[in-house]
């Protein structure tokens, strides 16, 4: 095992230099702790292990309050969570509430033969939904309605998906309204 005690920070690897923040941040043992994206860097096997030593410290009662871009990582992590959008608070909630006041959607597949006959079914049927080639988006709440249309005039559906409600996708759907198209 290689010694890094004799090493200058500046030669350590991204991972090394983010377990080095979340040891001088639990120096002292204190109440609060903030770590800004401490997984930025490392590689999945050490991003796993600090996930583990994040979920120890709110478990000894601590708070912890996690920067972090990987919406992944705070919906696995984090009580409540505030998503930013052009440097002020968007959204402030637990992700389970998020996502589930979130508009649920499914995407039909349909054959590429049937693709206008289907999406004329559905605007005569007053169904809402988006294309992007042989793929229908429309809200879980008319899936049913869809299927049965679609069926009962022979189109062939290949496949029914539906898309997931995670946080990048509800922060899109927050932050959309607000933003400039800047890269």
């Amino acid at each position: 095992m290689a010694t890094f005690i004799d090493r200058k920070v500046g030669t350590y690897s991204g991972g090394m230099k983010r377990r080095l923040d979340i040891a001088m941040s639990l120096v002292g043992d204190a109440s609060i702790i903030f770590l800004d994206e401490p997984t930025t860097g490392v590689d999945p096997k050490a991003r796993q292990n600090i996930w583990q030593l994040i979920r120890q410290i709110r478990d000894q009662g601590k708070t912890v309050f996690l920067t972090t871009q990987y919406l992944d990582e705070a919906d696995q992590l984090s009580d409540h969570i505030a998503f930013l959008n052009d440097g002020r608070i968007a959204l402030v909630t637990t992700p389970s509430a998020i996502k589930a006041n979130t508009k649920s959607e499914s995407v039909l597949t349909v054959a590429p033969a049937d693709q206008v006959k289907a999406t004329a079914l559905l605007d005569q049927a007053e169904i809402a939904f988006t294309t992007n080639e042989n793929e229908i988006t429309l809200a879980d709440a008319a899936v049913n309605s869809a299927l049965k249309l679609l069926v009962m005039h022979h189109i062939h559906v290949e496949a029914l998906n539906a898309l997931a409600n995670d946080l990048q996708t509800v922060f899109f759907t927050i932050t959309e309204d607000q933003s400039d198209g800047i890269i």
